[in-house]
């Protein structure tokens, strides 16, 4: 088993040397897998491959690649952006904290698709020791008693010469339904993706539990359009990542038909998720609201409204909104003049500001180790009141709780 560990853009060479890089077969069979990945998550040039915003984990056969995030500018910690990647999923609610399971990885010194198999292995375990899920199955069958109701047709015609034995139809409560044989054929998966002995050890205990649910395949689809009710939809996040593994899964990408497997997250996104986070814990008695609210910036001769603008993050007292923050996965360039910030960037928040009526716009960026975070450049829009405030939060601070930055940004707005 081979494991190279990335860093998001940076770029992995392609030769038959060894060491920190791909030889030409395993770039080939990453090139095969790259229409199923996520768009534009590698950029290619002559003998070697960039992951772009894209973390996660790959598995083509015997090699797994982990794509992770760039926290420190000089420091190459893996063990560290591990930690922050797998962090950002959990705020985020990507990957549901759990505690069943947690010591078998220790701090995660281990692939990062274990750390992803044995927290479904930990949740699965804390739903299942709450029971499984069943369903009354139609059955029938000769007994020496009577269990539900007789049979009468097939009882007359099959037992007339003996009737100590009585033909049954009856309901089984049983485990043998869908929803277990979905867990099955994921943690059957599972099992043949994970190297780690105690992750397998785990999943081979769960699968004994669930021995007398039929062996069946299914598609994302599938699991995504069963029916939760009352009584189990406690188990409908367990469910969704099993639709994730699936959906990860890339049958005949390599030699023999040996499935790849990858799972990659937009560190757009979480990143956006994790401010979103952490603004929900700063703005006590504020409603925050992601991705909204949405308005028309414009409406044309019919009255009907065009260019519809989606805040990354609005927090509103009442009905006012009194703060806009956009989230950017970028690093900021403290020589630079204008840190790096690009204009687009400035003007949508600017359009926001007109349309909302809000005085109190912000730009949040990651910062890297090594370079202090918090507020990093205040702005006054001329012809206007409007202030936009320039921050940059400690990704490693990510594995704390320091609000520091969003504290500040709430008594900024309550100067308004």
């Amino acid at each position: 088993m081979t494991l190279l560990q990335v860093l998001e853009h940076e770029w992995l060479p392609i030769r038959s040397g060894g060491g920190q890089s791909l030889n030409v077969h395993q770039a080939a069979l990453l090139e095969r897998l790259a229409d199923s990945l996520p768009a534009r998550a590698l950029e290619w040039r002559r003998a070697a491959v960039k992951f772009t915003q894209f973390c996660g984990v790959i598995q083509l056969g015997d090699l797994t690649i982990e794509v992770l995030p760039k926290i420190a500018r000089q420091e190459r910690d893996v063990l560290r952006c591990q930690q922050v990647l797998v962090r950002l999923l959990q705020v985020t609610g990507a990957l549901p904290p759990q505690q069943v399971g947690e010591a078998t990885l220790g701090q995660q010194r281990h692939a990062l698709l274990d750390v992803f198999i044995e927290h479904f292995r930990g949740m699965l375990a804390q739903q299942m020791q709450l029971g499984l899920i069943r369903r009354y199955v139609p059955m029938e069958d000769e007994l020496a008693t009577v269990r539900g109701r007789i049979d009468l047709v097939k009882q007359v015609r099959l037992n007339a010469f003996s009737p100590q034995r009585v033909h049954c139809r009856f309901d089984e409560f049983d485990i043998d339904n869908p929803y277990n044989q979905v867990l099955r054929h994921v943690m059957g998966m599972l099992l043949h993706r994970t190297h780690h002995p105690a992750i397998k050890r785990g999943l081979n205990e769960l699968l004994a539990h669930l021995a007398p649910a039929s062996i069946r395949s299914f598609t994302p689809e599938q699991v995504e359009a069963l029916v939760f009710d009352r009584l189990n939809q406690r188990w409908q996040p367990i469910f969704k990542r099993c639709a994730e593994f699936l959906r990860g899964l890339h049958p005949n990408v390599t030699a023999g038909g040996i499935p790849a497997l990858a799972l990659m997250f937009d560190m757009n996104r979480l990143f956006e998720g994790y401010v979103t986070w952490r603004a929900r814990r700063a703005f006590k008695g504020l409603q925050i609201q992601s991705q909204g609210p949405r308005r028309f910036l414009a409406a044309n001769q019919a009255g009907k409204g065009v260019f519809q603008l989606r805040p990354d993050i609005s927090v509103l007292k009442g009905a006012q909104v009194v703060l806009i923050a956009d989230a950017k996965w970028k690093i900021l360039s403290p020589e630079e003049r204008k840190l790096g910030i690009s204009s687009a960037d400035l003007y949508q928040l600017v359009s926001y500001a007109l349309r909302y009526q809000c005085q109190r716009l912000a730009l949040i960026y990651p910062a890297m180790e090594g370079l202090n975070p918090g507020l990093r450049e205040k702005l006054t829009i001329e012809g206007s009141d409007v202030q936009l405030a320039i921050c940059s939060i400690d990704l490693a601070g990510v594995l704390v709780s320091s609000d520091a930055v969003f504290d500040g940004l709430h008594s900024w707005v309550s100067e308004c």
